[in-house]
Formats: C-alpha cells, sequence, structure tokens
C-alpha cells in the first residue's frame, strides 16, 4: 500500500470525529432538581423589562399588565427557596417580611405562581384584608366639659419611663410636647403628609401635651410611630402585619392598634404571634360599630381587646363594640386629645380607650421592671374595678383598670358599689343582679348592701369580704315588666360596710342603668 495512504485516512477520520463532536444537538427539556420534589421548569415566553416600570412586561404585543399576590410561608426555607426560584417563573418579589414568611409579589401568568408555590409549598392569601382605623365617633361633648382621661390612671410624670409604645395608626404629627419622645417609620408608598389627626390623637393620651391640659397616662414612655393609612385611605393586613413586626424588631415593649376589621387576617394573626413570642404586649381597639362581636385583631386571645365607657363609667352603647372577648374597658368618650400641630379636640371611640390601657401598662413595666408581662397583664385583670354583671360580662370585660388598687399597699379598706345587670333565665324571665366588690387590700369582715328602684328597696348581708373580692345578690322583688312600664330603670346601690374605715367613700354609692346580659356573636 502506498505510503500516502494511512496520513490521509487518518485525516479524513480527525475530520469527521471533529464535525461530530461540534454539531449542536437539538434542544431538550431541563429538568430541575428542587428540594425534595423534582419538577419540571416549564419553557417561558421570552420577555424583556419594560424601562417604564421595573415590574411590567413587554411580550412583542405590547405591556403586560402584573397581579399582586401575598403568599406565607410555614418555614423560612421554603420562602428562601421561593425567592430563588422566582425569576425563573415570571414571578417578582417586591416585598418580604421574613420574619413571619411572608412575600407580596407580582406575575404574569397564574399558572406559572401556582407551580412555584407548589413547589416551594407556600399557601396564597390573595388580596390582603381591609382594615380601617375605626369609623369617626361624633362627640356630643363640648371642650370644657372634655375629659383628661389619662388621669384616672396616672398622675406620676415619671410614668413609662424606659419603655417603648409601638403606636401603628395613621401617623404622628411632630408637636412641641413630643420632641425626643417620637421615633417615626413609614410603610406609605406615596409619601403623602400627614393630614388626619388620629395617629396624633392617639399619641397625646400616652404622652400628654401640658399646653392642651391632656396630661398623658405614660409621659416618659418613647413612641414609635409606624404609619400603616394613607391619612383615610383604608390600610390592609399585610401592611399592618409588616407594622407589627418591625415594632418588635425596633424594641417596642407595648403595641397600640387603634385599628381593626370585621374580618379575620391570616397574616396579622402570624404577626401578632411573633409579638407575643417575643415578648411584646398587645392592645387593641374593640370597634365602634356598637356590635355585638369584637372587631379584629382584637379578638385574638392573645390580644387585650379594649372598649369604652363614658365618665361616668357607663358603658358607651352607641358605639363601643361589645362581645365574649372584651377584655376591659376605659374612658373614650368626651376625651380630650391633641389635634395637628398645636391644636386640640375632643374625641369618642374604642381608638382613644385602647392607649390609655397601652399607656397604663408601660406605667406597671417601668415601676415594676422585673414583673412579666404575664404579670403586669394578670395585675391589670385582677385590679380592674368590677363594672356591670358581676365578674367579666360582654359590655365591660372585667372592668376598668385601676392603678391605685395595682400601686397600693396593706391596710387599705375600700369596698365600693360595683353595678347592676340584668340576667335572662331559662324560663324567659328576667333578674337583676346587683355587685359590690373589695378593691381595698384587706378583707372586710361584714356589709350591707341596700338596693332601691323605682319605690322599692332590698337589703342583702355580707361577711368576710376578701380583697379584690366582687359579691353579689339576685334581688327577687325585681319585675322587669314593671320597671319598663313605669319607666324607672335606674337602680340604686349603697354599700354599708361595719367596722372599717373606708379609705374611698364616695365609691360606695352608685347609680346603673342595668343592661341585659346576652350571648354575643363570638358565642354564636
Amino acid at each position: 500500500m502506498k505510503k500516502w495512504f494511512y496520513p490521509i485516512v487518518g485525516i479524513l477520520l480527525c475530520v469527521i470525529v471533529y464535525n461530530e463532536l461540534t454539531r449542536k444537538s437539538p434542544k431538550r427539556p431541563v429538568r430541575k432538581q428542587v428540594a425534595e420534589n423534582k419538577a419540571e421548569v416549564p419553557e417561558k415566553k421570552k420577555t424583556v423589562y419594560s424601562e417604564s416600570s421595573s415590574y411590567s412586561l413587554v411580550d412583542g404585543e405590547g405591556e403586560i399588565k402584573l397581579k399582586e399576590r401575598i403568599v406565607t410561608f410555614k418555614k423560612s426555607e421554603n420562602l428562601r427557596l421561593f425567592i430563588r426560584l422566582s425569576g425563573r417563573y415570571d414571578v417578582f418579589v417586591i416585598d418580604e417580611v421574613t420574619a413571619i414568611n411572608l412575600v407580596k409579589v407580582q406575575y404574569s401568568s397564574e399558572a406559572y405562581l401556582n407551580e412555584l408555590i407548589a413547589i416551594c409549598k407556600g399557601t396564597e392569601v390573595g388580596e390582603a384584608t381591609v382594615i380601617t382605623i375605626p369609623k369617626p365617633v361624633p362627640s356630643n361633648v363640648g371642650l370644657s366639659d372634655a375629659v383628661d382621661a389619662s388621669l384616672w390612671f396616672s398622675e406620676d410624670e415619671k410614668s413609662g419611663e424606659g419603655v417603648l409604645i409601638a403606636v401603628i395608626d395613621s401617623g404622628v404629627i411632630n408637636r412641641k410636647a413630643f420632641k425626643g419622645k417620637v421615633s417615626h417609620i413609614s410603610l406609605i408608598e406615596s409619601g403623602s403628609a400627614i393630614t388626619d389627626s388620629h395617629g396624633t390623637a392617639v399619641a397625646s393620651l400616652i404622652l400628654g401635651d401640658k399646653s392642651i391640659g391632656v396630661s398623658g397616662v405614660a409621659p416618659k414612655a418613647k413612641i414609635l410611630d409606624i404609619r400603616v393609612f394613607d391619612n383615610d385611605v383604608p390600610s390592609n393586613g399585610y401592611v399592618v402585619a409588616k407594622g407589627i413586626v418591625l415594632a418588635v424588631e425596633n424594641g417596642a415593649h407595648v403595641i397600640n392598634l387603634s385599628l381593626g376589621g370585621e374580618k379575620s387576617s391570616t397574616i396579622v394573626k402570624s404577626a401578632v404571634d411573633f409579638a407575643i413570642d417575643n415578648n411584646v404586649v398587645v392592645v387593641a381597639a374593640s370597634g365602634n360599630e356598637s356590635a355585638d362581636k369584637v372587631g379584629f385583631p382584637a379578638r385574638y386571645e392573645e390580644v387585650i381587646a379594649v372598649g369604652a365607657v363614658d365618665k361616668n363609667r357607663v358603658y358607651a352603647n352607641k358605639f363601643s363594640n361589645r362581645g365574649a372577648n372584651l377584655d376591659l374597658v376605659a374612658l373614650g368618650n368626651g376625651v380630650k386629645t391633641a389635634e395637628g400641630v398645636d391644636g386640640v379636640a375632643v374625641k369618642s371611640g374604642t381608638s382613644f380607650a385602647c392607649p390609655l390601657v397601652a399607656g397604663l401598662i408601660a406605667h406597671v413595666k417601668s415601676k415594676y421592671p422585673q414583673s412579666s408581662n404575664q404579670d403586669i397583664i394578670n395585675s391589670m385583670y385582677e385590679y380592674s374595678d368590677d363594672l356591670g354583671m358581676q365578674g367579666k360580662d360582654i359590655y365591660y370585660g372585667l372592668g376598668i383598670p385601676n392603678l391605685t388598687r395595682i400601686d397600693q399597699g396593706r391596710g387599705v379598706y375600700d369596698v365600693a358599689a360595683a353595678g347592676a345587670g340584668l340576667r335572662t333565665n331559662d324560663d324567659g324571665s328576667i333578674s337583676l343582679i346587683v355587685s359590690g366588690e373589695n378593691r381595698g387590700s384587706e378583707a372586710v369582715k361584714s356589709l350591707r348592701m341596700k338596693v332601691s328602684w323605682l319605690r322599692e328597696s332590698e337589703t342583702f348581708y355580707f361577711r368576710n369580704i376578701q380583697p379584690n373580692e366582687t359579691f353579689f345578690e339576685e334581688c327577687p322583688g325585681y319585675d322587669h315588666k314593671k320597671v319598663n312600664y313605669a319607666g324607672g330603670d335606674t337602680v340604686s346601690i349603697e354599700i354599708i360596710p361595719d367596722f372599717v374605715d373606708d379609705i374611698n367613700q364616695g365609691n360606695d354609692d352608685g347609680e346603673f342603668t342595668p343592661l341585659i346580659e346576652k350571648a354575643s356573636e363570638e358565642e354564636k
């Protein structure tokens, strides 16, 4: 064989091998392993970003309008996986609250989003629950008759020292009296100026403003203003949940929520749980619909739900929501508050009862720093003045907190008329139940309770009444139909203690308009 044969064959073989190695193979679907799931990544339509918006898409047919959703996860690793894969599915994470495994996204394809959620074991929340400032309540009290509500609780100018209260609301306007006491976080995208004074009024009841005659229940506290309302525009569960998480992450000890909605929000509930788990007390307004159910988030068991009474400690029946989940009440009718940069106004609503309780918690925390949150809450419940039907009821909860009782030492005798209520019996009849309370620190050996209505009266005798004990009796001679017909629904109670020097005899007597205790919507 000729010498040139083998070199030529070798060259031809090299050319054939080179062509095979460099020849382009057809595209195949790419299979990607994700966590423990093997899932096909669907081939996407080619998209480019529009210069006009970070989250708009252009596909050759014009701009695609993106939809918005909220997605939550049980585990943080699922959230991280979702964020890592989101770009492959044309899903854009526009905000996240990692503390409670929550993201807000925009997307073009429902199918792609659902596939991504399934891969990452998430749950689509959908549209966030609407949350509003409780509807305004017209006040029938003039400025001259308005009450400095904080004086009901504390006249201690050092009250609240070292305690940070987060006010999640419409924003707090910078007033001269607030200088150095308020820090601000805004979750409002518009960047608009604050024109609604709701949050400012709430803050003034905590910090006070002596220039307008408002003392403040915790004047030495600091406020973290977290703005979640763009003035009178409703907010939503996502923004409020983010505000709660930010409050915790920025060191708040107490969170005041003078806001609410009719529906529960899973993400707000998650944020509340996060706050409780991080040793933060959450206080919320019961709502202003005069409904037989407390609004959310006040209805959550972990939250202290606050209703409203007037200056005579009478349930504000024209607006205050009631129910089995109501915990406490405070003054919320005809309350003097700050307005704007330097003004004053008279406000009514559970929104303004709520900060009084939040401020009281700050007072107790500052005075008893070694006490746990649960100890503080228990002391407020235990030392609240019982109102209405004895014990916890739907109108007053456990009553109105009494700071004097929390702070008082031994040797204090104070017996008071507590209230009256109407109980519906199984046979449909209605009974009058009257009650008193030992609000002192010492036991009372004996006392008499005289009860009067229309032209009738009955006297009851009680012995060995222990501190904080409520004592009560049914009035057998009370005829509800007769009282209704006569129009005399007021009941007078006189407490006559034997052998004690009662320090506060002014509350031994009282006139009450009994309310019918009925099942609330939460119990049905």
